[in-house]
């Protein structure tokens, strides 16, 4: 066992400015996770109460460190509340905190540092790639409803870059989890690197394996359904060659990424009719978002951390959960004909691939703060006991209370995206009358859309058990 703790005179004025300090930082840190302070929010999302849950995530916008996640959440539920205007508000207000991070230093030296002797969960929400890529997704999809075809090329043209820059954040995170390793002292450093690869903590928090199924689909680096979305608005409002071009672009794109492929491929072989100067047919594309996105919890692991004479330290790791209820699928029938949706994005998957690429950066960041602070707490304790028993049972007890606080996971993650996205296109009947049946809940809705020759369709499902939630909109 290597003790990394040098021995110190006893001082009293060290001892209680250190033990100061870390109450400061546990009563700073709290003790709830993200999953709990949104448990209000979510319970009446997942209720299919989206007005409800706006009100609740509103509430929590104004909260500075983690205000992107809030407002994440406050948009996508103002936007199936049908309050277009709101949605994109509170959008934009988080895009606005993104790129203020993003224009900043890349590394944020008093949150890194409160972080790392406090959790992970202290740092500010940055967004994760995916969130980025949803974001102006959603924003193109509520201008299109609002009848701002304009408004959404600029959104799609957007979501081409966060795509592109989704690969690039991941690995920053990395290199920034080992630049804070690097930086320790040669025996911890040395510790952090040993408990890393420890078998009990790869068992505790799985591997590839984890997620049995979850990577089959290729290129989960992009997201299918907003480069589809992408293509079909070049397609319908295709001004020149240019725009068919993108949209030929797009679709191959998501055709190599999607879990199935029959109606990404059917819109590729239109725009290449379209290409070919054939007129464009009137179609209606029905979107089907369905289900939850993993939730993040935490699980607890012992891990063997020998930076002190206290050999094995617990630690909080997130880990995913996956929500299975969900509505697997929705029929679509419009003047004798029948289609049945197919996955165009599989969220779950995207989700979980970002996670297991993060996951070696969480787990160093965590070893690293937590011997930085079985250093401070040995400090302490070993101090304490030169100045009496009292003075011991005191320090022991304040660290002891401060580790329990401050050994929390980082569970924010986007609770409002769907678990999948659907799709399904039928040709648009003379009555111009769809009807919609979910079969795992047995639940019917008619939609009677516009005159224009392409029409969308959007229906969301949480669960089969809430009501489903139907819009539409029309591009010229």
């Amino acid at each position: 066992m290597t003790d990394v703790t040098a021995s110190h005179p006893p001082s009293a004025a060290r001892l209680f400015s250190l033990l100061a300090l870390t109450v400061a930082l546990a009563s700073g840190a709290g003790c709830t996770t993200y999953r709990d302070q949104a448990q209000s929010a979510t319970m009446q999302w997942q209720a299919g109460n989206f007005q409800g849950a706006a009100q609740e995530f509103t509430r929590g916008s104004n909260k500075q460190r983690d205000a992107i996640i809030w407002r994440l959440e406050q948009g996508a539920a103002l936007r199936a509340s049908w309050r277009y205007l709101e949605s994109n508000a509170a959008f934009d207000a988080a895009e606005a905190r993104i790129e203020q991070f993003d224009a900043g230093p890349r590394v944020h030296l008093g949150s890194e540092a409160a972080a790392l002797i406090s959790n992970l969960a202290n740092l500010p929400y940055e967004g994760r790639g995916y969130d980025r890529v949803m974001l102006n997704t959603y924003k193109a999809l509520n201008h299109l409803q609002l009848g701002e075809p304009d408004k959404a090329r600029v959104e799609f043209n957007r979501v081409l870059k966060r795509q592109e820059e989704s690969r690039a954040l991941k690995e920053r995170r990395i290199q920034r989890a080992e630049s804070e390793l690097a930086s320790l002292q040669p025996p911890v450093r040395d510790a952090v690197r040993q408990a890393r690869e420890h078998p009990q903590l790869r068992t505790a928090l799985g591997g590839e394996g984890a997620f049995p199924g979850r990577f089959k689909a290729e290129g989960l680096y992009v997201n299918p359904f907003a480069t589809w979305a992408y293509g079909l608005f070049h397609l319908a409002h295709a001004g020149d060659g240019a725009d068919l071009e993108r949209a030929h672009k797009a679709f191959e794109q998501a055709l190599a990424a999607a879990p199935e492929k029959r109606f990404v491929k059917a819109d590729l072989d239109l725009v290449k009719s379209r290409m070919a100067g054939q007129p464009m047919p009137a179609m209606t594309w029905v979107v089907f978002e369905t289900g939850r996105a993993p939730m993040r919890d935490e699980v607890k692991v012992e891990v063997p951390l020998f930076v002190t004479r206290l050999s094995y330290i617990g630690m909080a790791f997130p880990k995913l959960v996956f929500l299975e209820n969900f509505a697997s699928s929705l029929t679509v029938t419009a003047g004798g004909v029948t289609e049945t949706t197919g996955v165009v994005a599989d969220l779950d998957a995207i989700v979980a691939r970002d996670f297991q690429d993060e996951l070696p950066a969480i787990v160093t960041k965590t070893l690293v703060s937590a011997a930085l602070k079985a250093t401070a707490t040995y400090t302490i304790n070993t101090e304490a006991e030169h100045r009496g028993d009292f003075t011991a049972f005191i320090a022991k007890l304040g660290t002891a209370l401060t580790q329990m606080a401050i050994n929390v996971a980082d569970t924010r993650t986007w609770t409002t995206l769907p678990k999948q996205v659907q799709i399904a296109r039928v040709p648009t009947p003379p009555d111009r009358k769809l009807a919609l049946y979910a079969p795992a809940s047995g639940q019917r809705a008619d939609v009677t859309v516009g005159g224009g020759r392409v029409n969308i369709v959007f229906v969301k499902s949480i669960t089969p058990n809430t009501p489903m939630l139907v819009s539409h909109a029309t591009l010229p």
